[in-house]
């Protein structure tokens, strides 16, 4: 189901600002120039074609890779912030994690709850690592050994220790936390896929902020407020679904026919190919 528009006279202070964003990888070009403000309360994705910078762009964006621009996240430089603060406003699901030590996965969620939180005691955390297990179905799974579980499984649970990190959508102070999130979904049956969408959206309709590198189309549609495209590096198209959602657009993006069609009774449109 789409979501609509939040008021935004009610949604706490603070945006993510990227500005002139270029990145290369030695003499090559990856991301150019991009600009785009993202504000809490949406659910905002970036779409596009493999190797169109989609990753580089996020890892940027988090703070992880070198580049040139500015990119702020409510209203301070992230270059200027600490690691532990930056850690406090926003929560990264990467596309891949690998982990090396044989951990439980209440062990591994139990990672995303930073030391200055209000979950200090041993109780409080193992409650709040069942309520993340349990958003992300599996609830039953804290003692199980994240190894031994699907592809799917660890993903979710990859999510359930993000949430930790990131738990309340706005800080103390009244500013937005983040939700940065790279393919989701990518390894979820349809079932998990919807239950993990609904989560980042709710989560920016409690005022969070959420931005989300997707590559099912009609996936997208039916939730994204806000939809960017990339195509080799620079900003395609930026924009609604119904803005963006369009032949010509989603063709020449993907350098591949693309049809958009309106089925009557649903808001979203349709992506056929």
């Amino acid at each position: 189901m789409a979501q609509s528009h939040p008021n935004t006279d009610t949604l706490p202070t603070g945006s993510l600002q990227i500005e002139g964003l270029h990145i290369s990888y030695g003499d090559k070009p990856v991301v150019k120039n991009v600009d785009f403000t993202a504000e809490p309360g949406l659910f905002h994705t970036i779409i596009g074609p493999n190797g169109s910078g989609k990753s580089t762009l996020l890892k940027a964006v988090t703070g992880e890779i070198a580049f040139t621009g500015t990119v702020s996240l409510n209203g301070q430089d992230i270059k200027t912030m600490k690691p532990e603060v930056l850690a406090g406003r926003r929560g990264v699901l990467p596309q891949h994690t690998v982990l090396a030590f044989p951990l439980t996965v209440a062990e591994v969620v139990n990672l995303g709850i930073l030391k200055r939180t209000s979950v200090g005691t041993t109780l409080a955390r193992r409650n709040r690592i069942l309520e993340a297990l349990e958003m992300v179905d599996l609830d039953g799974f804290e003692a199980r050994s994240y190894q031994a579980l699907s592809g799917g499984e660890q993903q979710r649970v990859q999510l359930a220790r993000v949430l930790c990190q990131v738990w309340e959508p706005t800080s103390e102070d009244g500013h937005p936390r983040w939700l940065f999130l790279d393919e989701p979904v990518s390894s979820l049956d349809i079932k998990h896929q919807m239950q993990i969408m609904e989560i980042a959206a709710n989560y920016a309709k409690r005022g969070g902020g959420v931005l989300a590198i997707m590559h099912d189309l009609n996936l997208t549609a039916s939730f994204a407020d806000t939809v960017l495209v990339l195509q080799q590096g620079s900003l395609k198209a930026l924009g609604n679904v119904n803005e963006v959602y369009q032949d010509t657009i989603l063709t020449d993006a993907y350098d591949y026919p693309v049809q958009v069609r309106h089925i009557e009774g649903r808001s979203q449109p349709v992506v056929l190919a």
